[in-house]
């Protein structure tokens, strides 16, 4: 799949988030 740039960026910047917020849920929980 080939996206325009600007689109692949926001798409990880949002994975990268996401990924950012369940790390500090596991920090809280733990």
């Amino acid at each position: 799949m080939i996206l325009a740039p600007h689109l692949r960026t926001s798409k990880a910047r949002k994975l990268a988030r996401a990924d950012i917020s369940r790390q500090r849920v596991k920090k809280k929980r733990k």
